[in-house]
């Protein structure tokens, strides 16, 4: 991607009116508005069990669309899944959906300090669990957001298995294939450090890593412990390789120890997309506390988390509609989109012209980065009316829900929200 020096404009946005071929459409953006708003896989997510997820309508009222999904496997250590307990994984997703969220998923054989150890012996059995979850995933494809490995040692986070401390070489590829194999490959999943994504050679194209103590100098918790491999190394490595995949955790008490100006500088090393906005309530609690150059440090991860989108400019000529799109966040968006332009009706608010969208992938707009992109738009109707643009879901039952498509920010950005599209008044 080639990377263009932006110059914002000021001022108020400009659109010749509903031209055509003969005086072409121009938006230009007044700037960026620095509101915190709702996007689909990105920012702070709840944690909620299967078992028990509770009022999961509530959670985009916080402002949040991800939700950490765990369920449960310590009844199941000695024998299969059966039906009840993946009805329980089907209904949670149910939910999921109904309340427009995604799920970022994982499973253990336990999630209390108790649970050391305690992982089924038989990696025959641990194959198969994954497999019957990876079914039932794959029926909900379209709201999983992604798949933490999990089910060794507690928590589901490779230290204090059966299997060792980490986990043997052997258990932590029959985990991570087991994955591989049965879920769709537009599901990434996430390893817990980046030292098993070398060693075992992982496809970095659909496997990142997840870390659940972030900015626990100085190796995070042994997230970083491979010998010869100082934290340095391992977050350049990790900026170079792993552009494709989704990152996100949670920090931890030692967290708070952390310079605050090392924060945001590092979550953008490692493309942040999600955190944990529960846990380490203590280290949210100094990030809320710190200012950095005139901003609040929680406010601005919370702004910055995954990706954000600022239009600059859109022209229109005849059939053609281009539009320039910057990203201010510290991730590129996850997968593809369905891409499509139109016309609103300013007397109506009514989108009344669009084409088909165009499906593109969007993990190549990194931060920073300019996307230029081309789609096609009826010619302007007679009637007063406005330019406006959608970056739906991919899949076909979300494509029509507004709260699975990408709101653009900045300033004279009218969002609808039942069905998705950007306004660009």
């Amino acid at each position: 991607m080639k990377r263009r020096r932006w110059l914002m404009l000021s001022g108020a946005a400009v659109f010749g009116a509903c031209g055509g071929k003969e005086n072409p459409a121009v938006w230009q953006s007044a700037g960026d508005d620095g509101a915190d708003v709702i996007n689909p896989e990105r920012g702070f997510y709840h944690q909620r069990a299967a078992e028990d997820p509770g009022d999961l309508a509530g959670i985009r009222e916080t402002g949040c669309s991800l939700v950490l999904l765990t369920l449960d496997l310590r009844n199941y250590r000695a024998r299969e899944l059966d039906d009840a307990k993946l009805s329980v994984l089907d209904e949670a997703l149910r939910g999921i959906r109904a309340a427009g969220l995604k799920a970022i998923f994982r499973a253990a054989y336990g999630f209390t300090d108790a649970d050391y150890r305690t992982d089924p012996q038989d990696l025959g059995r641990v194959r198969s669990h994954v497999s019957a979850m990876a079914e039932v995933l794959a029926k909900h494809a379209a709201c999983v957001f992604s798949v933490q490995a999990g089910m060794l040692g507690p928590w589901g986070e490779w230290h204090g298995s059966v299997h060792g401390d980490p986990p043997s070489q052997a258990a932590r590829l029959a985990v991570m294939n087991a994955w591989c194999d049965g879920l769709p490959r537009e599901i990434p999943l996430q390893l817990r450090r980046p030292m098993f994504l070398r060693d075992m050679d992982a496809d970095l194209q659909r496997v990142g890593f997840h870390n659940d103590a972030l900015l626990a100098m100085p190796d995070d918790m042994g997230t970083y412990a491979e010998p010869g491999w100082d934290r340095q190394r391992e977050l350049d490595w990790c900026a170079a390789h792993l552009r494709k995949v989704p990152f996100g955790g949670e920090t931890v008490p030692v967290s708070q120890q952390t310079p605050p100006e090392q924060v945001m500088p590092e979550l953008a090393k490692l493309r942040a997309t999600y955190l944990n906005r529960g846990y380490h309530q203590g280290t949210l609690d100094a990030w809320a506390a710190a200012n950095l150059d005139g901003e609040n440090l929680l406010e601005s991860v919370r702004r910055r988390l995954g990706y954000r989108l600022v239009p600059n400019r859109m022209e229109f000529h005849g059939g053609k509609a281009r539009l320039r799109v910057r990203n201010d966040g510290l991730s590129a968006p996850m997968g593809k989109r369905m891409l499509s332009a139109g016309w609103v009706e300013q007397s109506s608010g009514r989108v009344i012209a669009a084409r088909a969208p165009l499906e593109m992938a969007m993990s190549g707009l990194d931060p920073g980065d300019e996307l230029s992109i081309e789609l096609e738009v009826p010619e302007s109707p007679r009637t007063a009316c406005w330019p406006a643009v959608r970056f739906a879901d991919r899949h076909r039952d979300l494509a029509d829900d507004g709260r699975y498509a990408i709101r653009l920010l900045g300033k004279g950005i009218e969002y609808l929200q039942a069905d998705g599209w950007n306004v660009l008044k």
